[in-house]
């Protein structure tokens, strides 16, 4: 959580061009939309939903990359907890994020959760 309160970049923008082995084509992807998410007008996207949230740390990537991109108001971010493990752990996941007070200050005092049952076993 320290680097969600840190003024410090975690990686300068394009740097993922300059040494492509290092990135893979999936985190480029993911840059990019953290860097697009920045280009966009403040308030015409809504919230990123997260698909299989297992732990605080996928929300804290979220909003981390959105801050570390240049966001000014970063996307809610909204996990979907969708496995009966995930469905099973989405208590202790929010309460790990409600007590980091830097996520908490980030928040406003609202957080959107998705919950849903996806039978991807089949």
């Amino acid at each position: 959580t320290t680097q969600i309160s840190s003024k410090r970049p975690l990686l300068r923008a394009g740097v993922w061009y300059e040494h492509p082995d290092y990135f893979s084509p999936t985190a480029i992807d993911t840059l990019e939309i953290s860097r697009m998410i920045a280009e966009q007008h403040e308030g015409s996207l809504g919230a990123y939903v997260i698909s299989q949230a297992t732990s605080a740390s996928d929300v804290l990537a979220v909003l981390l990359l959105q801050l570390d991109a240049g966001v000014k108001k970063p996307l809610r971010v909204a996990p979907l907890f969708e496995t009966l493990d995930d469905l099973n752990g989405a208590a202790d996941t929010m309460r790990q994020l409600f007590s980091l007070p830097a996520y908490m200050g980030t928040i406003g005092g609202k957080q959107e959760v998705m919950i849903g049952y996806s039978d991807s076993a089949k």
